[in-house]
């Protein structure tokens, strides 16, 4: 059995009141990659589209989308990012440096999750204690 994400009439991993111009339900899964959809808050187009895994950074921000070029600054949000909406989740990447303590709890569901380095011959990354 495969699972597919159904967005409830929006593309709203953010909460987003709508679809991005040029995107409509009709479009999510159904088998090819339109670019229209191809964003993190729609699932990249209910996964049609290939999928950057998720990157975490000290420097990121939750207000990012987790690309390598916005990075977000928390674990759980990057999990969230990794694992809404689907069966399988994306790969997390994080960035050497430390981490303030992020006390929100998370939970991938019972799912895999990989959290990998994001360069392996960087120091590793320090999660603070709470």
């Amino acid at each position: 059995l495969t699972f597919r994400f159904q967005p409830g009439g929006v593309c709203n991993l953010f909460g987003e009141p709508a679809f991005p111009d040029g995107c409509d339900v009709g479009m999510l899964g159904d088998g090819s990659c339109d670019a229209a959809c191809d964003t993190r808050a729609c699932g990249h187009d209910n996964r049609d589209c290939a999928a950057p895994p998720v990157v975490l950074a000290p420097t990121g921000d939750d207000n990012n989308d987790g690309t390598a070029a916005a990075p977000v600054a928390t674990l759980a949000l990057a999990v969230q990012l990794a694992c809404s909406g689907f069966a399988t989740c994306l790969p997390v990447f994080v960035a050497p440096g430390t981490y303030a303590c992020d006390a929100t709890a998370f939970v991938s569901q019972g799912r895999a999750i990989s959290i990998e380095p994001l360069d392996d011959a960087a120091p590793a990354p320090v999660f603070a204690a709470c």
